[in-house]
């Protein structure tokens, strides 16, 4: 028991950060909100991301290699693939112009290992997200993150959650 008290604490502080990741991401693509990123660094300078800057082909095509991990065989994805610089080239398009929009998500129920409702969006969401994530989001919340909170930080698991917590 006393380890799962351990792993239900762990859980439960970790959501806030989880939590307050993907409202932004959700405000981001609901309202397609276009902007210059400003962050304050550790040092005091400041970082100026602007939209040009943040949505480029490079990074773009970056978002969707991490977009596609654990989904090579996903019909969107192929399809995607299919045509990929044309598609990539699309959407930095319609985002630079202003007429990004998010898709609408579907969904789908499973039965196994119990029912459940599953929600996925279009992977061009996907990628933008993955732009917004790691460019964005990431660092500007590593920095500020208390030591403790391990959540979904590179080099932060189970393990290192773990041993702070004893």
């Amino acid at each position: 028991a006393h380890f799962s008290q351990k792993v239900t604490l762990l859980i439960w502080r970790s959501l806030g950060f989880f939590v307050v990741v993907v409202l932004f991401v959700c405000l981001f693509l609901v309202f397609g909100v276009f902007f210059v990123y400003i962050i304050n660094t550790k040092e005091g300078k400041m970082i100026t991301i602007t939209y040009e800057e943040l949505f480029d082909y490079d990074k773009l095509y970056r978002g969707h290699l991490r977009g596609r991990l654990s989904k090579r065989d996903k019909k969107p994805l192929v399809r995607f693939e299919m045509n990929m610089l044309d598609n990539l080239s699309f959407l930095h398009d319609r985002i630079k112009d202003g007429k990004y929009k998010s898709g609408k998500y579907s969904t789908f129920t499973i039965r196994v290992p119990k029912q459940r409702e599953i929600q996925t969006q279009p992977y061009d969401n996907r990628v933008v997200q993955h732009v917004l994530c790691d460019n964005v989001l990431t660092p500007y919340f590593a920095e500020r993150a208390i030591i403790d909170n391990a959540a979904c930080q590179k080099g932060k698991g189970m393990h290192f959650a773990l041993d702070r917590f004893e």
